[in-house]
């Protein structure tokens, strides 16, 4: 048999916390592992003292009205973005994003994030909680981004970040033209490091957009995107030379943004990259916004982490659903 996954105390509290257990299930046992509930449960190899044992059989019910044995509904939900029943797929919520898990499946909360940027950066908490939140922006926060901010222009940063946003945008094009909930952003996906740099962008990472291409994305498989990337790091590389009086200084992300936008409508007049031209064009928008947004907020955590200003969140526009920063 294949071995079972490993859970944590953590995930299975949150599993729990939406979808609390139930005294009469509708049948006797787990329809994932056949287990009948009330018995004995398998449970773990003892690997750590926050791993989840399933000591007893215990059925949980979903929102959709199906139930399973705590340890299958979880080991389900753990593997699964978005999250969803496995009988019906419908939608199930968790408190917690599962986002929040590393790799080797522990639970690290933003208050340990923060420590740990604390002490990694030498900065004052203060300033690790503003960069914290700017690295761990969606692209969709980035998107609804309203303010001009400026940033230094580097060509290799903008194209590492061209292929996953394009990707990454065009998964979302395609999870909302199904009318299905957008899952979040793969970790893979991450756009470049401004705290790390991301070992020099991982010495030049050469990787392309067909490389990245996924079938949950299947817009950049399509020919004018493809075209549309190597237009655009040939655009990016040609306007480095422009900067040079400023030394790569950008006073504002709207212009770039405006350029990129308008040096693929010209260059690709009939693309409609198989979606049609009106979101075909949208698209592009949000690409060509989302690549110099992100350059905006790394100029902004190098210079939180050099001390030079604060950044704060006007928290009236983020109840709406806009990051609306203010620097003081």
């Amino acid at each position: 048999m294949p071995s079972k996954p490993v859970l944590y105390e953590d995930f299975v509290d949150h599993v729990l916390a939406a979808l609390p257990s139930t005294a009469a299930p509708g049948e006797p046992s787990c329809p994932i592992c056949n287990a009948v509930y009330g018995q004995a449960g398998p449970g773990l190899p003892g690997v750590g003292r926050r791993t989840f044992i399933q000591d007893v059989v215990e059925a949980v019910k979903t929102p959709c009205g199906h139930n399973f044995c705590t340890f299958c509904i979880a080991a389900w939900l753990k593997a699964r973005q978005p999250t969803n029943c496995p009988m019906c797929r419908g939608d199930i919520v968790l408190p917690q994003p599962l986002r929040d898990w590393d790799e080797e499946g522990h639970w690290t909360s933003d208050d340990t994030a923060v420590d740990g940027l604390a002490i990694s950066l030498h900065v004052p908490y203060t300033r690790s909680v503003a960069i914290h939140q700017i690295l761990t922006y969606s692209t969709r926060q980035q998107l609804l981004t309203n303010v001009n901010m400026g940033f230094m222009w580097n060509p290799t940063a903008m194209i590492f970040d061209l292929t996953r946003l394009m990707v990454t945008i065009a998964r979302r094009f395609h999870y909302q033209a199904n009318r299905e909930v957008v899952p979040q952003d793969l970790s893979y996906m991450r756009l470049h490091n401004p705290v790390d740099r991301m070992t020099d962008l991982e010495r030049a990472d050469t990787r392309d957009l067909e490389y990245f291409a996924r079938p949950d994305a299947p817009l950049t498989k399509h020919p004018d995107a493809i075209n549309m990337y190597k237009l655009l790091c040939s655009y990016i590389t040609r306007l480095s030379r422009n900067f040079g009086a400023t030394r790569g200084k950008c006073y504002g992300w709207q212009d770039p943004a405006y350029w990129f936008y308008k040096h693929i409508k010209r260059e690709m007049r009939h693309a409609n990259g198989g979606i049609g031209k009106n979101k075909w064009r949208y698209y592009v928008r949000c690409v060509s916004k989302a690549v110099v947004i992100w350059q905006c907020y790394c100029e902004h955590v190098l210079q939180i982490k050099a001390g030079k200003f604060d950044l704060t969140v006007d928290d009236r526009r983020a109840g709406e659903g806009v990051i609306a920063v203010r620097v003081d």
